[in-house]
């Protein structure tokens, strides 16, 4: 199968300044993973896609310039860079044919230098019906917990728990399908996408306010 990766997009250089990644609770866990893949039935077509939208916190912003100026910051200096708020960084799993069983397993990978948010990783992923089975400094597996009917999908924002990387480093997460499925006719959907949109900057929010906000980049 094809990997779908989503491209990352720039912002210009001059509203760049010096700053720092967020500093989130890290948490490690390892857990022994079945080695060898299951074969999903025939006629079962998973399909793995990703998208970055959003680029700053809204109420970050507001705590920084105040509310009284907010919605004019946000419409002066950030939306003509293109940059908007609630970053949302979402995996979506879809059964594209036939029906996905439970304990169908995945893997997320991500970048070593990520601080990984164990605790709220596997709130989200709870909450999309999905079970973790173990996690290491560079990726973690999750099974599904349910069956995923034909047509039916399931989908997580991961923003919250793999924070940006340092400034001005883009990093990628991926997540692919452990498991192998027989779509037919093939080759169906593609069983991997890739964010790479982890990168953090500072950009100034000059001439209405004199300071900066950390925002990252899709």
């Amino acid at each position: 199968m094809e990997e779908s990766t989503k491209p990352t997009s720039g912002v210009s250089r001059r509203t760049l300044v010096k700053g720092a990644a967020w500093s989130v609770p890290v948490v490690a866990a390892a857990i022994a993973v079945p080695a060898q893949a299951a074969s999903l039935p025939q006629g079962v077509d998973v399909s793995v896609t990703g998208a970055c939208a959003g680029n700053y916190d809204l109420s970050v912003l507001t705590a920084l310039v105040g509310p009284l100026v907010v919605g004019t910051v946000q419409s002066v200096v950030l939306a003509p860079l293109g940059l908007t708020p609630n970053p949302r960084r979402t995996f979506t799993i879809t059964a594209q044919q036939g029906t996905i069983p439970a304990g169908t397993r995945f893997q997320l990978d991500y970048p070593a230098l990520i601080n990984l948010n164990l605790g709220t990783l596997n709130s989200i992923l709870t909450a999309a019906a999905l079970n973790v089975v173990s996690t290491g400094n560079t990726s973690a597996v999750f099974t599904t917990s349910a069956a995923i009917p034909q047509g039916g999908s399931v989908s997580f924002n991961v923003a919250g728990a793999i924070p940006t990387a340092d400034l001005g480093v883009a990093s990628t997460v991926t997540l692919t399908l452990l498991d192998t499925d027989h779509p037919n006719p093939a080759p169906g959907g593609p069983n991997s996408a890739s964010i790479s949109s982890l990168a953090a900057a500072a950009v100034s929010l000059q001439p209405v306010f004199n300071g900066s906000l950390a925002v990252q980049l899709c």
